[in-house]
């Protein structure tokens, strides 16, 4: 299939109507095109070719537990560029007008806020790395991502574990370092199996992050491998764990 974009008009008018409009976003039937006058060149189609998102259900309780997955297969299937993964505008299209897209937004996002979820808030990439249905598991899968592992979604796998902890992660300091981001999830798995399942890391590993901020400030983390910081992180949040 074909990707497809709301025009910067069309985005600006649905994210306005959003109140108005905040009961439809439970439809099954497709009720965007009613808010158009016909004719009105309201979207677009993209020449990127891409395969269908097929979205995986296990009706789990807690929602969020089909997160990986799901991350896994619309990585699999938008095989987009990351320049291409920064267009709200489609990720917006997307939510909205794709039948297994919207199946999916219903079933995981149903109690949430369609402005949030259905649309990029904010400026820069927060709102595509946290809050788009859609974008979020792009992102997170594309940041993981490690082509030479016998499994390339090992690390992301860890990231959906604690997806709090995943935001804690995902800050300036290492998301645009694909080193930083494996060291560190390794030595987050290494540290669970130390602390054992059941202890929390959330605060342990927000109290090692501002550790590796003073670390990064006074050091260089560009010439270490991701096993070097692998052993830092871990030293660190044994520490702090103390």
């Amino acid at each position: 299939m074909l990707l497809g974009f709301f025009t910067e008009d069309a985005y600006d008018r649905l994210l306005s109507s959003v109140d108005e409009n905040r009961e439809k976003y439970l439809l099954t039937d497709n009720w965007v095109p009613t808010c158009f006058n016909k004719g009105v060149e309201w979207y677009g189609i993209s020449s990127q070719q891409v395969n269908k998102f097929s979205p995986y259900y296990s009706m789990a309780k807690d929602k969020s537990e089909d997160d990986f997955v799901n991350a896994r297969n619309l990585y699999e299937a938008f095989k987009i560029t990351p320049l291409q993964a920064t267009n709200k505008y489609m990720w917006a299209y997307m939510c909205h007008m794709d039948e297994e897209c919207r199946k999916y937004m219903r079933y995981r996002w149903s109690d949430s806020s369609p402005e949030q979820r259905y649309f990029v808030p904010g400026d820069g990439m927060m709102g595509l790395y946290y809050f788009n249905g859609l974008s979020r598991l792009w992102w997170w899968a594309h940041l993981t991502y490690d082509p030479n592992c016998k499994d390339p979604y090992h690390l992301t796998n860890i990231l959906f574990e604690n997806q709090m902890l995943g935001k804690d992660l995902l800050d300036t300091l290492n998301r645009a370092n694909f080193k930083r981001m494996k060291g560190i999830l390794l030595a987050i798995q290494d540290f669970r199996e130390i602390i054992g399942p059941k202890k929390g890391i959330n605060d342990y590993f927000r109290k090692c992050k501002k550790e590796l901020n003073h670390y990064a400030a006074i050091s260089s983390f560009d010439y270490l491998d991701s096993e070097d910081i692998r052993d830092i992180t871990l030293k660190k949040l044994i520490e702090v764990s103390k």
